[in-house]
This record gives structure tokens, C-alpha cells and sequence, in this order.
């Protein structure tokens, strides 16, 4: 039996989500960025760290580049493992997300085949609302 193909509102739903995900990845690299240029100890929470960025800081412009760039992966990576588990994928726990009343887990799995797949290609969430990833990571 082949599922209805998601109507234009539930693909809007599943856009903000997408959205609101691949904003806050944004707002995490872009505190790191901040931390390492220009590191303020003004969150006692944040003290724990300056012993990192000082390391980061005595590498070179080029290993910096990199640690981004692998940083920004890493990130990546884990996002696609939340929402794979989110997908039900080996996990015992099956979450319902509602945006607005829809189901969007439900309106991924009827479209792409699951919310995981969401973030990848040149439609995906990466590609349509970050500001931050290196294009090279979404290859």
C-alpha cells in the first residue's frame, strides 16, 4: 500500500523543524568561532574551556582551519545519528514530534524515508538554512 505523499502544509511543518535544528547548529559553531577569537570568561561556565582554547590558539592558522572543519563534521555526523535514532533506527524509544499538530517524523518517512535524510543534498536542511557548514562537508 504506497502512503499519500506529504501535502504542502505538513512539508512546511517538517521545514521549520529542519529549520529550528540546523539554526541552533549554527548558533553552537558560531559560539566556538566567537570563544576562540576573541574568548570572553564572563559565563562561569565557559572557565572550564579556556584551557582548550588556549591550546587551539597556539596552532596554526592552517590546523585551525582543519580542527573547524573536523569540528563542523563531527557535529554534522551527530545530528544524522539523533535523527536516525529519532527514526526509530535500533532504538527502543519512538518519539512523536509535533510541529504545529503535524507528525513530521511520519511526513519524513512518507517523502524521504526517514528525518535523517533531510539534512543531506542540495534540498536538504544543510544546504537550504545554514550559514556556517563548509559546503565540502555536504559532498
Amino acid at each position: 500500500v504506497k502512503m499519500p505523499e506529504p501535502t504542502e502544509a505538513e512539508n512546511e511543518a517538517l521545514d521549520r523543524f529542519g529549520k529550528m535544528l540546523i539554526e541552533a547548529l549554527d548558533g553552537v559553531l558560531a559560539t566556538q568561532a566567537a570563544e576562540l577569537t576573541h574568548f570572553q570568561t564572563q559565563e562561569p561556565a565557559l572557565e572550564r574551556r579556556i584551557p582548550v582554547v588556549r591550546l587551539v590558539r597556539q596552532l596554526s592558522s592552517e590546523q585551525q582551519e582543519l580542527l573547524g572543519k573536523y569540528l563542523q563534521d563531527y557535529l554534522v555526523g551527530f545530528l544524522g545519528r539523533i535523527l536516525f535514532s529519532i527514526d526509530g533506527g535500533g532504538s527502543a524509544v519512538n518519539p512523536t514530534i509535533l510541529v504545529d499538530g503535524v507528525d513530521i517524523k511520519d511526513v519524513s518517512q512518507r517523502g524521504w524515508g526517514g528525518l535523517h535524510y533531510e539534512i543531506w543534498g542540495e534540498d536538504g536542511w544543510l544546504a537550504k538554512y545554514s550559514q556556517r557548514i563548509d559546503p565540502e562537508i555536504l559532498k
